[in-house]
């Protein structure tokens, strides 16, 4: 793989990570910090694609490259959290909030859609996580045989 895919996908995976911690969180400005987390994360995203390297994850890969692994999965998961749950949902929450607004009903497939997304989410965090144990641990006692 290219280490810029590498890094893109280690960038979603630490997102991920400190999402995760972030809503584990119970607080009033929960909301703000997730869409400065955010902010930052599109801003590194950005800064990744122009410059096509990282020194700060370039180090990690480095130094930890079963703990990059980790994130690799994960990055995986954030995407696909990103792409098929998020962006959906706003589409959703749009056209819910302006039907609303103009007084009429919004009836929409996407909340059935999201349900079966988030069963798909979970059983992708399942199998990334497996996956990357499998290729940390499994794989490299077969690999010495």
């Amino acid at each position: 793989m290219k280490t810029l895919i590498k890094q893109i996908l280690m960038l979603g995976g630490i997102y991920f990570i400190i999402s995760f911690l972030l809503d584990m969180i119970s607080e009033d400005m929960n909301t703000l910090y997730g869409i400065i987390l955010f902010l930052i994360f599109f801003i590194c995203f950005l800064v990744l694609c122009f410059r096509k390297k990282l020194m700060f994850l370039q180090k990690m890969q480095e130094d930890f490259p079963k703990t990059s692994v980790y994130l690799l999965s994960l990055g995986i998961v954030q995407y696909f959290t990103i792409f098929f749950i998020s962006i959906p949902g706003m589409v959703y929450g749009y056209n819910a909030a302006k039907a609303s607004y103009d007084g009429i009903e919004y009836v929409s497939v996407i909340p059935l859609y999201l349900t079966y997304a988030i069963y798909v989410y979970f059983a992708f965090i399942i199998l990334a996580v497996l996956s990357a144990t499998f290729y940390c641990f499994l794989r490299t006692k077969q690999q010495k045989k």
